[in-house]
């Protein structure tokens, strides 16, 4: 356990004073630069590596300084070899926690990696079973749902029915519908496919992207403009449009079907960068980070899958997706991808 950042150098300091209060009153021969050891001890736990360096030049120039005022005492050949003792002591303590700090860190590093890898495992595990269940649900819930729909319609055009009762019996349907919709993003969560990267142009992704949003029922007086423009990319066209159309989705229905949304496309180094902004409500900067995970909704019908695939598609081609308020007073959402494939593409947990 770490003391507090602010004491450590303080208090290194402070004993090298006081040890060179005691040394300078000792005579000669006694071995008063032994103590400067416990100093150096204390700059482990400073943050920096520097510090071990720093007091241990401090302690060896008061070593000096304490041989130089301290009364006579020994030879001068044994007051040398004291004095060189004690700095080569310094010294090596100082060396052998710099090389106990070095190997500390390593060591954490290769902790948190393997402990990443063992949680990247169990999330990959968690999705195949939700996969599997999915598929359950999906196969015993789909055709059951669809014959009472059916049965529900037929029912509307045949009986006479006051309004009331009419208004009830067409909802079901559509609650209906909204349930097949969650089943399909579960599926389509658990099954996301691994990339298979290849030459990409963002702009004609996103053209055909705002195309498909143009037919959606929850985009049915929503705008939306393409600008600007990007390098091509290596990336697999068909999940990066798929995270793309998630996206302008969430969008349009944030606004509930009406608004403006502006794709903007741009190069920056070796990232290409599409930009979606939104005039609806925007998303509050206290849910930001709670919005990519699954599950997660404000929305009282919906599954929270949105932008998690779009997070674990984008992450898996090596790219970043970042949440911000827009210009236009609502959403900004920024995916990064890089030009060129990551070593290793993978679909990774969220």
């Amino acid at each position: 356990m770490r003391l507090g950042d602010r004491w450590v150098l303080p208090l290194a300091v402070a004993l090298c004073a006081v040890i060179l209060a005691i040394d300078t009153r000792l005579r000669l021969g006694v071995a008063g630069g032994v103590p400067y050891l416990l100093p150096v001890l204390c700059s482990i736990w400073y943050r920096s590596r520097w510090a071990v360096w720093a007091v241990a030049s401090l302690a060896t120039v008061l070593v000096i300084i304490g041989w130089a005022l301290s009364p006579e005492g020994a030879a001068t050949w044994q007051v040398a070899a004291n004095r060189g003792m004690a700095i080569f002591a310094i010294w090596t303590t100082a060396i052998g926690l710099d090389l106990y700090s070095k190997t500390a860190l390593s060591l954490k590093r290769e902790h948190e990696e393997k402990m990443e890898a063992l949680q990247k495992l169990r999330d990959r595990e968690a999705l195949a079973q939700l996969g599997e269940m999915a598929a359950v649900i999906a196969h015993e819930v789909r055709n059951p749902l669809a014959g009472i729909s059916a049965t529900i319609q037929i029912l509307v055009r045949r009986l006479e029915l006051d309004p009331t009762e009419r208004r009830l019996l067409e909802g079901i349907p559509k609650r209906i519908q909204s349930l097949e919709e969650s089943l399909t993003s579960m599926l389509r969560y658990a099954r996301l496919r691994d990339p298979n990267p290849e030459p990409a142009s963002l702009r004609r992704i996103a053209e055909e992207t705002v195309a498909t949003i143009g037919t959606h029922p929850a985009a049915h007086d929503v705008t939306v403009t393409v600008s600007g423009d990007a390098p091509e990319v290596l990336a697999d066209s068909g999940l990066v449009h798929e995270a793309l159309l998630n996206i302008l989705v969430n969008a349009a229905q944030a606004m509930e079907g009406t608004g403006r949304i502006e794709v903007k496309l741009t190069e920056e180094g070796d990232r290409a960068c599409v930009q979606v902004e939104d005039d609806g409500p925007g998303i509050p900067e206290d849910i930001r980070d709670k919005v990519l995970k699954p599950f997660f909704t404000t929305r009282t019908r919906g599954t929270g899958l949105g932008l998690s695939v779009v997070n674990r598609i984008i992450g898996a081609h090596g790219g970043s997706l970042a949440l911000a308020t827009s210009s236009l007073g609502g959403a900004r959402i920024r995916m990064e991808l890089p030009r060129r494939a990551p070593r290793a593409l993978e679909l990774t947990g969220p």
